[in-house]
């Protein structure tokens, strides 16, 4: 720790308390982190869900107006 404070030109007591601050608080934020994330991930997956419904939804329009057409065009003998 000395070499490093040197480095910056700091007290080895500062980098030290300095270090031991960013643990406390990386330590009491990480539940906070994977719940949040947890939370995107269900947004995620809701978006993908709704657009997927979507997609389906253009198929099923799609395939009507393709049967409708083949069937008054006559390309399709049904």
């Amino acid at each position: 720790m000395q070499k490093l404070s040197r480095g910056f030109q700091t007290c080895g007591r500062n980098v030290e308390s300095s270090r031991r601050r960013w643990k406390k608080q990386a330590l009491e934020n990480f539940p906070q982190l994977f719940e949040e994330d947890r939370k995107g991930e269900k947004a995620r997956e809701s978006d993908h869900e709704r657009q997927l419904n979507q997609l389906y939804a253009e198929i099923g329009r799609l395939s009507a107006q393709l049967s409708w057409l083949k069937k008054k065009s006559g390309l399709n003998p049904e």
